[in-house]
Formats: C-alpha cells, sequence, structure tokens
C-alpha cells in the first residue's frame, strides 16, 4: 500500500503504520532524549536519555490496543487498520453499526487513551527517586502517560477522523435517522479541524522558538487530514462495490454436478474427471439435501488405494461451518470473506454461493483481483498470498523501508547523543538560551575607564546547577580570582589588577557547574586618560572618535526584553557635530533596513532606528556600521538577551521590564508592588558618588536595588532621599513619638506605623528631616 508499513495481525486486526508515523517517532525521540529527558532528569548520561527515548516509542503499542478496544467493543470482526499518530481512521464497519454500539465504541477507545495515560502519569508520581531504575520507571511512566493523555484529549474534537467525530455522527444518526448527513457533518468538522491543527502549528513556529510544539501541531493537522481521505475514498469504493452482488460475479453450479453423501470417493472422482479441483462440489443425502460441500482436491489429501473403501462424508464441510454468500449479496461481503479466510485451509479455494440450501454457483478469486486491488491502494483490503517473485521481493523491500529510515535515524540520533553533552543539545533544539548566564560584569563592555580606575574585574554567574569553577583571563593571561555568594547558584568572581596600559583589553570568563555543564564569554573595555567618557565600539574596533559619539543604545546594552516579541525597535543615539552620510543595521546577521533621523529638541543628537520583526529567547547581537560623514566608518555592536518568565525571571507588562535573581527574590519577600513598585529600568552598572566603586542597580517606582561585589549576591536599598533631600538638623524628642538619636529626628502617628509594619531600618533607614 502507498504510504503504508504492514507490521502484522494482532488479534482480528491487520495494521499498517502511516507514514506520518515516521515523523511523529522522530519529534517523540528529540523531545524525550533533547528536551523533557534533561530537563526533568539533569546529569544523566546522553544514552540513557536516549534509551528512555527509545523505550517511549512502545506508545505506538497503545495506540494499538486503543484500536483493539474499538474493535472488542464494535464486535466488528476481522478488518484491516491504518494507523496514525493519533489512532486510525476508524474503518468502514463503523458507519454501519447500530448507532448506539458506535457511539460506545468509539467513547471506548478515547476513555482508554485517557485512563491509561493517567494511571502512568500517577504510576510515575508514586516514584519518589529520579536516579536509577526507579529514576527511568518514573521518566518512562510519565513520558508515555503524556502520549497518551495529549492524543485523548484530540481525539475528543468532534470531526472524523478523531474519536469524537465518530461519536458526534452515532449521536446524529441516533435522533435524525440519517446516517449520511451525519458522517458528512463529522468528515466537514474534521476537515476544519484538521486545518485549524495545521494553521495553529505554523502560527506557534513563526511567531515563537517552540518549533517541536508546531511541528507536532503541523502532524497531527496533516495525519487527520491525511486518514480522513483515506476515510472519504473507502466511504465512496464501498459504496461503488455494494452495488455490485454476488451473482454478477459466480459461476453457476450445473444440475449434474452434485456427490451422494454415502458414494465413495473413488466414485466422485470418476463421476466428475474434468472438473476443477477447487471448485466446490454439492454433497446430498438420500433425501436430496444439501448436506455440505466438498472439493475434488480434498480427495488429493487421501492415499489413492483407500479411494474405494472411503465415503464422500469424510469429506465433507457441513453446510453450517461452510463460508458463503447469497446471489444477492453485495461484492463487498465476499471481499470481507476473501479477508476472513486468510490463514485458513480454504483461503484460495473459490467462494461458494449458497441461496434456500442449494449451491447455486461459486465466486473465482481470480474474478476478485481487480476489485481487491483497488481496495488495497484505498486500505480496504489485504493483499491475497502470491506465488514468491523478484517482482515481489522488491515490493516487500519498499515495504520495509521506512522501517529502515526509523532505524537509521535512531542510530544517527543516539551516536550523536554519544558524543555530545545533551544540555547543550537540548539548548540547541529548543532555542532557550544558555543555561550558564553572566552578568554585573565589571568593568561594563565596551566602557571607558581611567588608568586610575582599572583596578578590579568582576561578574556576577548564574546557573542552573551548583556552580564548581570559575576562571577568569585577561587579554590571554589568567587572573587570580575570589568567588563569594551565600548561594551555590549564584556567585561573584572578583580579581585585582595592577597599573594597565591604555588601549582595549578582553576579559575571558569560563564556568562549570556539578551537572557537567560549561559556559564561557568575553567582554571588551578601554582604559583611557580621558576614563569614564565618550563610547567605543563595544565589539572592540578603534573608538568612536568625538565627531560621533554613542550615546544610547535600544535595547540598552545587556538589557532583557520579552522572549518573542514581535516588531521590536533597534538603534542607537548618537551625538555628532553633522548627521552621518549612511548607517548599516545587522541584527543576529542579518542587514535590517535603518533609518536617520534628527532627534527632537536636541540639537547634534541623531537616532539610527530599525526593527527586528521577531525576537526569539536566548541572547542577541546587534551592529551598526555607521559614516560619520567625514568619509570614515565606525562600528559598534552591542548585545541583549530575550527571556522568558520563569521562576528566576519575572516580566512586568506594565513597564515592559524584567526582574532577576536575586532581585526578584528580595522584592517578593519584602512587600512587593506595594512598597517598591513596578521595576523602571533594566540591570545597569552604576558607579559610587566620592568612591568610583562599581556596582549593580535596577530602578523601581519606589526604590533602587543595589548589587556591590563586597555584598555578591546580598541585596541593599539605595539611599535615595539622601540624594534629593538634604539631611535637616537634629530635633529635640517629641513625646508620643518614637525619637531617632542617630539623625535627631522623629517619626509618629501613620508614618511611623508604616515605618514599622514595612520593613522598618532596613527597608526605609534613619528619618533624616
Amino acid at each position: 500500500m502507498l504510504g503504508v508499513l504492514r507490521i502484522g495481525r494482532f488479534g482480528p486486526l491487520t495494521i499498517y503504520l502511516n507514514y506520518t508515523w515516521l515523523i511523529a517517532s522522530v519529534l517523540i525521540l528529540w523531545w524525550v532524549a533533547l528536551l523533557w529527558g534533561p530537563d526533568s532528569f539533569p546529569g544523566w548520561s546522553g544514552v540513557y536519555y536516549w534509551l528512555m527515548a527509545a523505550v517511549a516509542l512502545l506508545y505506538l503499542f497503545s495506540v494499538i490496543a486503543h484500536e483493539m478496544v474499538h474493535a472488542v467493543v464494535a464486535r466488528t470482526g476481522t478488518r484491516n487498520l491504518s494507523l496514525y499518530p493519533f489512532g486510525s481512521a476508524l474503518p468502514f464497519r463503523l458507519q454501519q453499526l447500530d448507532p448506539g454500539r458506535g457511539q460506545l465504541a468509539a467513547i471506548a477507545g478515547l476513555v482508554f487513551n485517557l485512563v491509561l495515560g493517567l494511571l502512568l502519569l500517577l504510576a510515575s508520581a508514586l516514584i519518589n527517586q529520579t536516579t536509577g531504575m526507579q529514576g527511568g520507571l518514573k521518566a518512562t511512566f510519565w513520558a508515555l502517560g503524556f502520549l497518551n493523555v495529549a492524543p485523548g484529549v484530540v481525539n475528543i474534537i468532534p470531526g472524523i477522523p478523531f474519536d469524537g467525530g465518530w461519536v458526534l455522527s452515532a449521536a446524529s444518526t441516533w435522533f435524525s435517522g440519517d446516517r449520511e448527513s451525519g458522517l458528512a457533518r463529522a468528515r466537514a468538522i474534521g476537515q476544519v479541524a484538521s486545518l485549524i491543527l495545521v494553521l495553529a502549528g505554523l502560527f506557534r513556529g513563526l511567531t515563537s522558538d517552540a518549533w517541536l510544539q508546531a511541528l507536532g501541531l503541523v502532524l497531527i493537522g496533516w495525519a487527520a487530514r491525511e486518514a480522513g481521505a483515506m476515510g472519504r475514498q473507502r466511504g465512496l469504493l464501498r459504496g461503488a462495490f455494494a452495488q455490485l452482488s454476488a451473482r454478477d460475479f459466480m459461476d453457476s453450479a450445473r444440475a449434474g454436478d452434485i456427490v451422494q453423501a454415502d458414494a465413495t470417493v473413488a466414485e466422485m472422482v470418476k463421476a466428475h474427471p474434468h472438473y476443477p479441483p477447487d471448485l466446490p462440489l454439492p454433497v446430498l443425502d438420500a433425501a436430496h439435501k444439501l448436506v455440505g460441500i466438498t472439493t475434488l482436491a480434498a480427495a488429493d489429501q487421501l492415499l489413492q488405494g483407500t479411494w474405494p473403501t472411503t465415503p464422500v462424508r469424510t469429506l465433507v464441510t457441513p453446510i453450517s461451518q461452510v463460508r458463503a454468500v447469497s446471489p444477492d449479496a453485495p461484492l463487498t461481503e465476499a471481499l470481507d470473506l476473501v479477508q476472513q479466510r486468510q490463514g485458513t485451509p480454504d483461503s484460495e479455494t473459490p467462494i461458494p454461493v449458497v441461496e434456500d440450501g442449494r449451491l447455486v454457483g461459486s465466486i473465482n478469486l481470480a474474478r476478485l483481483s481487480a476489485f481487491e486491488n483497488i481496495g488495497q491502494a484505498f486500505g480496504m483490503e489485504e493483499a491475497s498470498k502470491t506465488a514468491a517473485s523478484p517482482q515481489g521481493f522488491f515490493r516487500s523491500l519498499g515495504a520495509l523501508l521506512p522501517a529502515i529510515i526509523i532505524v537509521a535515524l535512531m542510530a544517527i540520533l543516539g551516536n550523536l547523543a554519544l558524543h555530545t553533552d545533551p544540555v547543550k543539545l537540548k539548548n540547541a533544539g529548543a532555542g532557550v538560551g544558555e543555561q550558564i548566564s553572566f552578568s554585573n560584569l565589571v568593568p561594563t563592555k565596551g566602557s571607558i575607564v581611567g588608568t586610575d580606575q582599572a583596578n578590579q574585574v568582576s561578574a556576577q554567574v548564574v546557573a542552573a546547577s551548583p556552580i564548581t569553577t570559575v576562571t577568569l583571563k585577561l587579554d590571554g593571561n589568567p587572573l587570580e580570582g575570589k568567588l563569594s555568594g551565600a548561594s551555590p547558584l549564584t556567585q561573584t568572581i572578583t580579581a585585582s589588577l595592577g597599573g594597565l596600559p591604555q588601549g582595549i583589553h578582553t576579559v575571558s570568563i569560563k564556568a562549570e557547574t556539578e551537572a557537567g555543564t560549561s559556559d564561557t564569554a568575553q567582554w571588551q573595555f578601554r582604559v583611557s586618560t580621558r576614563g569614564g567618557g565618550g563610547g567605543t565600539s563595544a565589539g572592540g574596533s578603534s573608538p568612536i572618535p568625538r565627531t560621533l559619539e554613542i550615546v544610547r543604545y535600544i535595547p540598552e546594552l545587556d538589557a532583557h526584553i520579552l522572549a518573542d516579541s514581535t516588531n521590536v525597535p533597534l538603534g542607537v543615539r548618537i551625538t555628532s557635530q553633522q548627521p552621518p552620510g549612511s548607517a548599516r543595521m545587522v541584527f543576529d546577521g542579518q542587514e535590517l533596513e535603518a533609518k536617520i533621523a534628527p532627534v527632537e529638541g536636541l540639537d547634534n543628537y541623531y537616532s539610527i532606528k530599525a526593527s527586528a520583526r521577531l525576537v526569539g529567547a536566548g541572547s542577541h547581537q546587534v551592529r551598526v556600521d555607521m559614516d560619520s560623514g567625514e568619509g570614515g566608518v565606525y562600528s559598534s555592536q552591542w548585545v541583549f538577551s530575550a527571556l522568558k518568565p520563569d521562576a528566576n525571571n519575572a516580566y512586568f507588562k506594565e513597564t515592559d521590564h524584567f526582574v532577576a535573581q536575586p532581585f526578584l527574590k528580595y522584592w517578593q519577600d519584602n512587600g512587593g508592588l506595594a512598597i517598591f513598585g513596578y521595576p523602571i529600568s533594566d540591570r545597569i552598572q552604576e558607579k559610587a558618588q566620592g568612591t568610583d566603586e562599581a556596582y549593580t542597580a535596577q530602578y523601581f517606582e519606589r526604590a533602587r536595588f543595589e548589587l556591590h561585589p563586597a555584598t555578591a549576591d546580598q541585596v541593599i536599598l539605595g539611599r535615595l532621599s539622601a540624594l534629593l533631600q538634604k539631611a535637616e538638623p537634629p530635633a529635640a524628642p517629641i513625646p508620643g513619638a518614637q525619637f531617632f538619636k542617630e539623625t535627631g529626628h522623629n517619626v509618629s502617628g501613620p508614618f511611623l506605623d508604616f515605618w514599622n509594619s514595612n520593613g522598618g531600618l532596613a527597608l526605609f533607614g534613619y528619618p533624616i528631616t
């Protein structure tokens, strides 16, 4: 059959796999081995993820069991099934069932998947271990449970070929009595549902980096479309076959071609010297009543010397056991009988045609071969056994090709897993960015520091598992760094520097975790006698001259935006004595259309803007090449990240900013929105007034969070009021108020209640007025 592979017979069912199973198998392998497995069971060897993925393909047997449930409840007997990832295009015989039984049969398969899936998920939840044999069982149960529940939910869709469609069709037949209208209605809904699934997958794939989910939706929609088309073809073909009767194809029996039950085998053979060996002969008793059927070929099974003494009745198939059709039976009934007789001794003999207790003819199987071939092309009938031939061998080999491809893909991907870090593979497939992140860089990327300020290098490292080692290098030379931080998942490395020469310097950092994950990053800064001002190419090009200076990046350098955002504005703001002659902007290697415009209200300020259509999760790089207008071309590049909200990153759509750990925990633990308000900036690098100490800050509507090298991941609050309001001279204590001798001021009434109830000294400090 086109697009299918026969895998064998299970009870009354002959199972064929549609080609969509090839795609589904690859997706299941990728999902379990590269995405869900490493996420749920970090630290395992790549081999175990792939073994677990191979076990997950046992899902096929649950789909076969699902169809067995349909067959048992429907009592439809022997039939062929072409399986799709969600089940089969329910066979045509279900259409002919009583509506009540049809509903029951369709619901039974659906309920089976849901119940089996929920039981497997429950079994997984009851296993506490995540390592060893128990961990493997936990993982396998969960994967198989999910793979059963998901198709079970999809099968609720009330359109053919889904189970919900057959329920709707049977219910419509029950209430209206019109079977064809019910089928047409359910098939129409199925076509629309298939289209919606494909379009949903397409939309998901174009607007996000969740490519596996997108492919899964497209696959289910496409498979449903294929199954629906096959169902319609079967219905049309079945209807055409039903218009022909067995009488149209039978060879009529001749009146003299009969055998008496009391006659001997020798007499039977002698009386019918030219009768075809496989053609049925009616056997009559003394009252000329048909008692059974035999053939001359049956005599060949006996020794010829026994023929004169062996009665014919010993070779008779009783009429009650004869598999026959009536002359007016539709051709489909004869085709069904051919299928049912396969594997039995009479599978190659003509089909008897019996009417009113008389053998009136027989149907030669050769006359049905053309119709069988049509049925096979549409998945209706199983092929009859044929003599071995080279052509048959190559056809069998071609049928095995999908299985060979599946095995080859498993071998290739498995070999890849043995030589590749599964966590890296997971990140590459899912597009979710790095598991190890570097932030709070000192000096910051692209900054210019004075020769007297280049005395320290530091960076914060955040990982999903405990950090074991972090190393720093400056211009390729190792630095002696010191790690600090209360959490093993968040560490700050600091190294002291001697005097650095003027020019551009490169810092490299490498971090490793207990799970075996490692990652690296590097950034550059410039040492200048003019330190702290101007701009330079963040990517390490020559410094931008004073005639063309970048004053702002959009998004800001190392900013965080929401992943999967569309039409994201990109750009730089520059100050220059004359407008740039031209500009070119490149986003992740793709050139964008850049526009130059003066900044309204500001002399000698210009913006260079572009827009990114879609920004997926991960780190992104933007480069802008500018013609200064004086014949020189200058470049600058910067990076920003797109994040998805999770336990370590909260997104606030009200102000379009992220808050990451440890700022997020501090915000949540100390009053949150009521006390601090929404974030109004990303993380930025600042310098303390008077000391030039570099620290990381993030501004909120009512606070500034700070991380200092000396406090590692311990968040402190900035003294904003001390910057905005000069401290007043001390006052005398006031009765009924709380007096703070440290600053000489009183707090009373509602202010004192609020101060005491919402964090007191740690959050608000001492009163200064």
